[in-house]
């Protein structure tokens, strides 16, 4: 629209705005009536570019500047409103159902992401250097079942590839997969870090070692808390013992 706006040589109607584009527009030096002709042009410009709904909205304004500012406070919310829809389907999209493939998936993810104006790059057939598809790819993991989501997290930490190959190398590996794990979804518990491997987290708990007991496998912090904990417990059993000889006698 700014593009039409300059082409047209009305620019200077809108110097006052905060945009770049149209803080930067030359001065130019016309009578009223040179000015008011300008604005007619101008609001015919913006006009065009807007569906009816939205000319209703600003049918009644005369001033360009006005116009511009009460135009981008509805584009910006119905854009909100627009990128939230689409977040929406892009969650639905990568949920896994039973007979699904990756590489098609991937193909509708990276499209649907695509349409975000800082993500057009993700369109391309990239691979796993691009920051825009491994942001993709990552969230992707959390919708995806498990043998799935570890075999995509094994790539994004190791390969160096274009993501279609990816995509089907693992579309190859699925038949060797058994059903009922596909079946399931990701599910991350909030005591495990997501996608790591159990074994691995198994073997950190090993190292752990804790400098109350000199034992290994739990923490000083949680050492000590069991053993106040006992020592509570063995107080109050030896004060019921105590009280139950004295109601005896």
């Amino acid at each position: 629209m700014i593009r039409n706006l300059k082409g047209a040589e009305v620019l200077y109607l809108f110097k006052d705005l905060e945009e770049e584009e149209l803080k930067n527009a030359m001065d130019v030096e016309k009578n009223e009536q040179q000015k008011a002709k300008d604005a007619s042009v101008a609001l015919n410009l913006i006009h065009a570019g807007l569906d009816e709904t939205a000319i209703r909205y600003l049918k009644s304004i005369s001033d360009v500047s006005k116009c511009w500012k009460l135009l981008k406070q509805r584009y910006q919310i119905s854009e909100s409103s627009r990128h939230a829809a689409m977040m929406t389907e892009i969650h639905q999209e990568m949920k896994w159902k039973e007979g699904d493939r990756m590489l098609p998936k991937w193909l509708e993810i990276r499209n649907m992401v695509g349409q975000f104006t800082e993500f057009e790059k993700i369109i391309e057939d990239s691979d796993t250097t691009c920051i825009f598809s491994r942001f993709a790819a990552t969230l992707w993991t959390y919708h995806l079942p498990p043998p799935l989501a570890a075999k995509l997290n094994h790539h994004l930490m190791t390969s160096n590839a274009k993501w279609t190959d990816i995509m089907s190398r693992i579309d190859s590996e699925i038949p060797s997969i058994p059903r009922a794990q596909l079946r399931s979804q990701q599910k991350v518990n909030e005591n495990q870090v997501p996608n790591q491997p159990r074994t691995e987290q198994t073997q950190q708990r090993h190292k752990i070692k804790c400098h109350f007991c000199e034992k290994i496998g739990h923490r000083e912090s949680e050492c000590r808390g069991k053993k106040a904990w006992e020592q509570r417990r063995v107080a109050a059993n030896m004060s019921q013992l105590d009280k139950d000889k004295s109601s005896e006698e």
